[in-house]
């Protein structure tokens, strides 16, 4: 009776469409053949080590499992549907934010070299905004990641369908 292996059938060339075949060595690997018959062809020429797409896939399939993780809490925290359009009205108000201090920090030191202000208060004052800045690119950084996190969601459902194959690319 034949070995039916993990990827059998599951796996397919991006370029022809048929699927690698599986060599079963020391480091079994993959490898579209259709190269090897045809000659004008555009095929992959190397070969997918059985570990590596093993590893890859399970890559894959975390990262999936994590985005859906992640957006679930982000459902529970909002609508879900328009998150993504708030995350980035909220992203965009937070760099005008960041601007703002960037320029208080330079009238700032305006008022000090003006004499307007001592040195303990410039002191006083710059440290305040440093820490306003530090905490506004903290909360901008989180806010990045759920925007990037519904963004990839969001993809995610635009891809197209392969009857259930993963499609094989080569790397350039």
């Amino acid at each position: 009776m034949p070995t039916i292996h993990l990827f059998s059938g599951k796996i397919q060339c991006e370029v022809c469409g048929h699927s690698p075949r599986y060599f079963k060595v020391a480091t079994p690997y993959f490898r579209c053949m259709t190269r090897k018959y045809v000659g004008e062809c555009s095929c992959m020429s190397g070969r997918i080590k059985e570990d590596e797409l093993a590893v890859t896939v399970l890559s894959a399939i975390r990262l999936y499992v994590k985005a859906l993780l992640d957006e679930r809490a982000l459902q529970e925290q909002g609508n879900g549907g328009g998150k993504l359009s708030s995350l980035r009205e909220q992203l965009a108000t937070m760099q005008v934010d960041k601007e703002k201090s960037k320029e208080q920090k330079a009238l700032l030191y305006d008022q000090f070299a003006d004499g307007k202000i001592s040195w303990e208060e410039f002191k006083k004052r710059q440290e305040a905004i440093t820490r306003l800045q530090d905490d506004l690119q903290q909360r901008y950084d989180t806010l990045q990641r759920e925007c990037h996190i519904s963004n990839v969601l969001r993809m995610q459902g635009r891809c197209r369908k392969s009857n259930g194959k993963i499609m094989w690319v080569q790397k350039n």
